[in-house]
């Protein structure tokens, strides 16, 4: 009688996401052997650009990792887990999971997706007199803010003026 564990490893939701969103990662572990895997334990590392923020089925987070004791897994049986994470910077958010278990080879697998900042512009006119009465002029200071966690990349400012 021989245990054999296999994990998948996946991401839930959009193929990109934001940074600020939340990541949810899935992972499936299956004893494909013909004998019971004892005391089975899967540790799930958080991306260098991420934080955790929770775990189903009791998993733990300490030490950059995510752990569950998925106890011991019969032949032929399944035990699905995940954990939902915080993404902090732009780049690749990979996670990769190590399955092990007595007298059993470990078994990884990996799942990653691409996090990405989003540019928010506030455009803003002032000017410098005002009120301002008829034939009088006047200055505009225009400020434009990026307000959002990604660059602002070939932004340009145009404007026109009715011609009196």
């Amino acid at each position: 009688m021989n245990p054999e564990l296999k994990v998948t490893a996946s991401t839930r939701g959009s193929s990109k996401q934001i940074i600020g969103r939340k990541i949810e990662f899935n992972f499936n572990v299956t004893n494909t052997g013909n004998g019971t895997a004892d005391a089975s334990t899967l540790m799930a590392s958080i991306p260098a650009n991420s934080s955790f923020h929770s775990a189903t089925d009791e998993g733990t987070y300490g030490g950059g990792t995510v752990t569950w004791n998925l106890g011991n897994l019969a032949p032929s049986a399944t035990k699905d887990v995940s954990m939902t994470l915080v993404a902090n910077g732009p780049g690749e958010a990979a996670a990769m999971a190590e399955v092990t278990g007595v007298c059993v080879v470990p078994a990884s697998a990996s799942a990653s997706v691409p996090v990405v900042g989003v540019a928010a512009l506030l455009l803003e006119a002032i000017d410098s007199v005002d009120p301002l009465e008829i034939g009088d002029s006047t200055q505009y200071e225009i400020r434009v803010t990026n307000q959002g966690n990604g660059p602002a990349t070939n932004v340009q400012l145009t404007g026109e003026f009715e011609a009196f």
